[in-house]
């Protein structure tokens, strides 16, 4: 459907065939004479900052630390772990895991690489038990504490300076796909400090989307990081901040200040229109 809302278009390689992939791109920055290049698909991040720097346009896109860390979801709480303690749930993989890890009921699934939410699910300690038993992707799935509170994204820019020049809080009203459909944007100080000193600590830059989630005592613990531009971006948008704008101010040469945003609710919905023939 893409195709229907560009002037160009055109259809690319699996980014699971980098060199095809690679070529592909190499011929379309030339042929379209691309000057900045927003890559906003999670899978292409490390392939394509691998040769990002011998593209002949600029590539709004994270150092390979971050895409790391936002790509394997055990070195991200590894790297929790280590930089802010205070902010991560308690996580072990599926091969560590035993019935005695916690006395919860019920226990979180995750695997280590994927987005959407594709594969996580609330499990009890008998179905864990019997994934672990097949003896399958034990070290392709994590086992997490549960985290029944609010859950939050923040959106953030990173300036190429280092400047964090927001950091937009939202919270996940309703979802289709894994994308933000209704959202609600909160100056929830909590967060907004959990995200800025995460920023601090990680070489992001550009626009970056972080998930949150609160456990039961309220406090924030870190679900994924995406160095990328969000799926709910138009929210941010309407809330004051508009992560393209300031691509292109940079791309100019212009230095990025701290930006406020506002608190709105943002509904997106579906409009049919009828054509003539």
């Amino acid at each position: 459907t893409g195709r229907l809302f560009v002037d160009e278009f055109e259809l690319c390689p699996r980014v699971s065939e980098c060199a095809a992939y690679e070529a592909w791109l190499r011929e379309a920055v030339v042929k379209h004479d691309i000057d900045i290049l927003i890559p906003t698909v999670h899978e292409e991040l490390p392939v394509l900052r691998a040769f990002a720097d011998a593209l002949a346009c600029t590539v709004v896109i994270s150092p390979m630390e971050a895409l790391t860390i936002g790509d394997d979801k055990k070195c991200m709480y590894e790297w929790m772990d280590v930089h802010m303690p205070e902010s991560v749930a308690r996580w072990t993989t599926l091969q560590d895991w035993t019935p005695e890890w916690s006395d919860a009921v019920e226990q979180f699934v995750k695997p280590r690489q994927g987005r959407g939410g594709r594969g996580c699910r609330a499990a009890s300690v008998s179905e864990i038990s019997f994934l672990k038993e097949q003896g399958r992707d034990t070290e392709a799935l994590l086992v997490m504490e549960c985290l029944p509170g609010t859950e939050w994204t923040v959106d953030a820019y990173v300036g190429s300076d280092g400047t964090i020049v927001y950091t937009m809080v939202r919270e996940r009203v309703g979802l289709v796909g894994g994308i933000s459909v209704k959202g609600k944007t909160v100056k929830n100080q909590a967060v907004i400090d959990a995200t800025r000193k995460m920023l601090h600590e990680l070489s992001c830059r550009g626009p970056v989307l972080i998930q949150w989630k609160a456990d039961v005592a309220g406090v924030p613990k870190l679900v994924e990081i995406n160095p990328r531009l969000s799926g709910g971006l138009m929210i941010s948008k309407a809330a004051g901040v508009n992560p393209i704008s300031n691509i292109l101010r940079e791309y100019g040469g212009e230095t990025l200040a701290e930006q406020d945003w506002q608190e709105v609710t943002v509904l997106g919905y579906l409009d049919y229109k009828v054509l003539e023939k």
